[in-house]
């Protein structure tokens, strides 16, 4: 009688438990199947080096895209260059990179952005996957600056050029009090170009300079074949000269820089999917 009884608990346990893997096996290729089932995935911990802290969050994918955030900490006192396009996702049917575009990280800023793969009839409706993160670089601010020709006012010229910046003229006012001109400048290098506005000065006939007074305007930074707009304002008081009837010219001084990049040593961040978190994102 005992000897039946334990043979009965036997099978019960094993018929139990293939009912219970038959039904999580189910479950699984009726979420594999589903295009509308979203994978909720576990976040590791941050990334941290000597330049930077790197976070991950709200990843999750579908059967067409896999999509994830990730913020950049700039730890340094120079720029960051975070190229997201060069990061790669390793998953078991295949290596994918994302189509984004660059961001700079100023100095002990931080910067996030949306990575994503989809289309290519690829299913991204994955268990676990890697992001190998490549393509971030160290940027000295300045390495190498260019001269150019003082830019007279009233001009005599609409262009000018300072090593690989080329630049035109868009427009400009003199009054009495105060004078202003807008430019039109491309990079065509193949580093990283800055434009620091605040670097100019105005040049009266006697010699004197003055500074322009947007003083706070924000340093542009250039890659290849990007072009960006400026504004130079500047104010001479009247009993200095009368800038209405005074030729002055713009002294560029280091307003025209180039750097190199320096890239980092790349990372990997690994994801498994969170079944209690997928579970409640799809009830």
């Amino acid at each position: 009688m005992k000897n039946l009884t334990l043979l009965s608990l036997i099978f019960a346990f094993i018929f139990f438990n293939f009912n219970t893997f038959a039904q999580k096996d189910e479950e699984s290729n009726e979420s594999n199947s589903n295009p509308k089932h979203i994978n909720i995935y576990s976040l590791g911990e941050k990334i941290e080096t000597d330049d930077y802290i790197i976070v991950i969050e709200d990843v999750f994918s579908k059967m067409d895209y896999l999509k994830l955030k990730i913020k950049i900490s700039n730890k340094t006192s120079e720029y960051l260059l975070f190229k997201g396009d060069e990061c790669v996702f390793k998953l078991d049917n295949g290596n994918f990179k994302s189509k984004e575009k660059s961001v700079f990280i100023e100095p002990f800023d931080t910067k996030s952005k949306v990575l994503e793969i989809k289309g290519d009839g690829q299913n991204y409706h994955v268990e676990k996957f890697s992001l190998e993160i490549n393509g971030i670089y160290k940027v000295p601010i300045s390495e190498k600056s260019f001269t150019a020709s003082n830019f007279q006012l009233p001009p005599n010229a609409k262009d000018f050029v300072a090593g690989p910046f080329s630049c035109i003229l868009l427009g400009t006012e003199q009054k009495t009090d105060e004078t202003w001109a807008r430019f039109n400048c491309k990079y065509n290098g193949s580093n990283v170009g800055f434009i620091n506005p605040a670097k100019c000065v105005a040049q009266i006939p006697d010699g004197q300079e003055f500074s322009t007074v947007n003083l706070k305007s924000k340093i542009e930074i250039l890659t290849a074949g990007d072009d960006i707009k400026f504004g130079t304002i500047f104010q001479i008081p009247g009993k200095i000269a009368d800038m209405q009837f005074t030729t002055l010219n713009i002294i560029w001084k280091e307003t025209f820089t180039e750097s190199t990049t320096k890239p980092l040593a790349s990372q990997t961040a690994s994801f498994e999917v969170d079944a209690a978190k997928t579970a409640i994102k799809n009830k």
